[in-house]
């Protein structure tokens, strides 16, 4: 029985005094960010486009993309036949692989790097970068909290997750690894997206499909682009 549900002690126990934000830094960084962004890069230079496994695909119909505000800034490569085909294969070989799970023994999880990959994010250039992204598309007006709220939350819920794996190590639970979906909620996508949902699950053996979204969606694809080289530089298919 896991001993670290909502309420208890050893839930409770996982948070700690936060450590200190310079929240100053990270709003001079997105500042200077924005100031030099070329509006051209999510154009026809670099559309949003379906990429399953490291492919990209963009033989689709090319479209415009719109902010908060539906003012368009930049296109979208929408998937055709051959893209849809690639990422139901995905769905199906990781959900047949999820129902027929490998013996622990045999199951080598990337949690450290993937905590690699989310210091690097929430170092002061990438930071700026999600920061920036989400205020230019989403006109969100303070993505500095949910930066400096990302780190301070991300501490506990690592917490969480290693007690979660400690319990699946000694038996007491199993987790199905079946593929995760991230709707992007825009709003909150750098913390709820990319952090809670994506490395948390990646973290733990999971894999994940990010989903795009009807607008606000140039922000979510730069990360999910910023998210693929890191994980490719760390090794984690």
């Amino acid at each position: 029985k896991a001993s670290y549900h909502f309420g208890t002690k050893e839930y409770v126990a996982c948070f700690e005094t936060p450590a200190p934000v310079d929240g100053c830094k990270f709003r001079a960084a997105a500042v200077k960010y924005v100031k030099n962004f070329d509006p051209a890069a999510w154009g026809d230079r670099d559309p949003i486009r379906t990429v399953v496994a490291g492919r990209v695909y963009q033989g689709g119909e090319v479209v415009d993309t719109v902010d908060a505000a539906g003012k368009v800034n930049g296109r979208q490569v929408l998937a055709d036949s051959e893209a849809l085909a690639a990422v139901t294969d995905f769905m199906r070989s990781h959900t047949a692989a999820a129902a027929t799970p490998r013996p622990l023994s045999s199951l080598i999880l990337p949690t450290d790097a993937v905590r690699r990959v989310e210091r690097v994010f929430l170092s002061e250039g990438h930071a700026a970068a999600l920061i920036g992204n989400q205020a230019m598309d989403f006109v969100k007006q303070d993505g500095v909290t949910e930066i400096e709220e990302s780190i301070q939350a991300n501490a506990v819920e690592r917490k969480l997750t290693d007690k979660l794996l400690a319990d699946e190590a000694r038996g007491a639970v199993q987790i199905l690894r079946y593929p995760a979906l991230v709707s992007c909620v825009s709003n909150f996508t750098n913390f709820l997206d990319l952090f809670r949902k994506t490395l948390r699950n990646l973290e733990a053996g999971v894999p994940v499909l990010v989903l795009s979204r009807s607008n606000t969606s140039q922000h979510c694809y730069r990360w999910f682009q910023a998210l693929q080289k890191l994980t490719d530089a760390e090794g984690i298919p």
